[in-house]
């Protein structure tokens, strides 16, 4: 006996159930996925990708400058342990949370540089 496909709806049809278990159509659920958004998400990714390590070089640069090579890494640490802890409180993912909390980092280590830089020039 073939399988019925669960979307044919057999309740107004007069038919005998034999005839309908031979006759129903078995069909695949269609993929949502088509050649051109694939391409699209790969170069989006790749683009997404390359701002990542841009913006990780850009921070271990601007880190290990500011505050020394063994502090940076104490800092790319802390920032991975915050990183898990907000994962593990907000249910999203750990790349997600990853992504997130260095962005943030590196946008308030940019904020810190401009701040030291304007305190800088205004007490000469």
């Amino acid at each position: 006996m073939s399988p019925i496909n669960a979307l044919v709806d057999f309740s107004h049809d007069t038919g005998t159930t034999r005839w309908q278990d031979r006759h129903a159509r078995v069909t695949a659920p269609a993929s949502g996925y088509t050649a051109a958004g694939l391409v699209f998400t790969a170069a989006i990714l790749t683009a997404f990708a390359a701002l990542l390590v841009a913006t990780a070089w850009m921070f271990w640069v601007l880190a290990s400058g500011t505050m020394g090579s063994g502090n940076a890494l104490v800092a790319i640490i802390t920032l991975v342990a915050a990183a898990a802890a907000f994962a593990g409180h907000t249910g999203r993912g750990l790349v997600a949370s990853l992504v997130l909390i260095g962005f943030g980092g590196l946008a308030l280590l940019i904020a810190a540089l401009f701040a030291m830089a304007g305190c800088a020039l205004m007490t000469g």
